[in-house]
């Protein structure tokens, strides 16, 4: 078993930093304890404050993703398990982030696809909202590809930064959003 780490406990304890990146879905702010990559979030939907972070554009980390957050940007099929990221979350979550981490650039999964494989893994029932619990909580937007997660019954499913963010990312990867229901 995995321990969880408390966010709090990484930010008063250790030095950390962050860095902007401009996208097709906004301003995105990478977190970074200097070796780890901690996060990449939506400027708009920060759940903390910056101020106990550094600003340093400078980084290897910082450096190495927005170099493959460019490529994908540009529509190339990328490989963000290539980062070290340190994950800030309950087990339940991890797995979740797990499986996404195994989702190739323009698959989909459902809900409760993912929901019946934490069940082989666990010989325990797991609920689809469940896994939607978890996503909504996901520390590293595109390297963590919730974007790729859709509901049953050609339903799209939702995104914790908004589901116009979620066609933006679909459709960069080739997939036609048309064909869901909204």
């Amino acid at each position: 078993m995995l321990p969880t780490i408390s966010f709090d406990k990484i930010i008063t304890e250790n030095m950390n930093y962050y860095c902007f990146y401009d996208c097709i879905i906004g301003r995105l702010v990478l977190v970074s304890d200097g070796k780890y990559l901690l996060g990449i979030y939506h400027t708009d939907f920060l759940k903390f404050n910056l101020k106990n972070f550094t600003l340093n554009n400078n980084l290897q980390i910082f450096i190495k993703t927005k170099e493959l957050l460019s490529k994908y940007f540009l529509g190339e099929k990328i490989n963000f398990n290539i980062l070290p990221l340190k994950f800030n979350c309950t087990q339940f979550q991890l797995r979740v982030f797990k499986i996404l981490q195994s989702i190739k650039y323009s698959n989909l999964i459902s809900y409760g696809q993912i929901a019946k494989l934490l069940q082989k893994q666990n010989n325990k029932k797991i609920s689809p909202r469940a896994v939607g619990g978890a996503l909504k909580n996901n520390p590293f937007l595109i390297a963590i590809p919730c974007h790729r997660v859709i509901g049953s019954n050609n339903n799209l499913g939702g995104y914790y930064i908004g589901i116009e963010n979620k066609s933006k990312l679909l459709k960069l990867e080739g997939i036609d959003t048309n064909i869901f229901y909204k």
